[in-house]
């Protein structure tokens, strides 16, 4: 073969640049790939922060609309026991002392940001009168659930997180429930024992009894 031939060399260095921008063009692929992947996870964590802020910032929201009601009315309201969100009883009459947000009666968006509803719990006689409840009957504890954090509450409201387990849809469809090893979030479904627990992907907000009493004093229907 004559390798002296201009075709023959041409056609080598052709192949050799041929090959040699394949390899590039894979590398390229690969970091594309690389970055295109960091990417969507940096956009996904951007997003569930995003959701997590918007989820605190509505329970602030929660928290001042319980607020305003107790400096009108000297009470706490009671809970609603369907998915819409009216407090169906009167004074001293709650059906229930643990059930859904009455978001209808407090004039706020019913849903968390993650599209459930609140669960809501109240000490009963901060449902009667402010000016002559005792301390609230709820403890708060913290994620391995051997310390209590917060006690006698009188109130605290629960979004069930992103995975929603044990909460219900606006149209009354329950989630499905927490699995056996997810304490937290079994806690904060029981009904009775008026313990909650920091865990899970639960967000938990409560009002101590001497900030509620504060409003009520400062709406004029709590003697000094």
């Amino acid at each position: 073969m004559d390798n002296n031939n201009p075709n023959i060399t041409a056609i080598h260095s052709y192949r050799h640049n041929s090959g040699f921008t394949l390899i590039e063009m894979a590398i390229m692929l690969v970091l594309f790939g690389i970055v295109l992947v960091g990417g969507i996870n940096a956009i996904r964590m951007q997003s569930q922060q995003s959701t997590f802020e918007s989820a605190q910032a509505d329970m602030r929201v929660i928290k001042d609309a319980l607020l305003g009601f107790v400096a009108i009315n000297g009470r706490l309201p009671c809970p609603s026991v369907t998915t819409l969100g009216v407090v169906n009883t009167g004074v001293a009459n709650c059906t229930s002392y643990e059930g859904q947000l009455p978001w209808k009666t407090l004039g706020i968006k019913p849903l968390d940001a993650w599209g459930h509803l609140y669960t809501y719990r109240v000490t009963q006689n901060f449902t009667v009168s402010i000016a002559t409840a005792t301390p609230g009957d709820i403890t708060v504890r913290n994620a391995p659930g051997t310390t209590d954090i917060a006690t006698t509450i009188p109130v605290i409201v629960v979004s069930h997180g992103k995975n929603g387990q044990g909460a219900l849809s606006l149209n009354g469809t329950p989630t499905p429930q927490p699995l056996a090893n997810q304490t937290a979030e079994l806690q904060n479904l029981s009904l009775n024992d008026r313990i909650y627990q920091i865990g899970g992907d639960d967000l938990l907000m409560w009002i101590p009894s001497n900030v509620v009493k504060h409003y009520a004093r400062k709406g004029g229907l709590l003697l000094p």
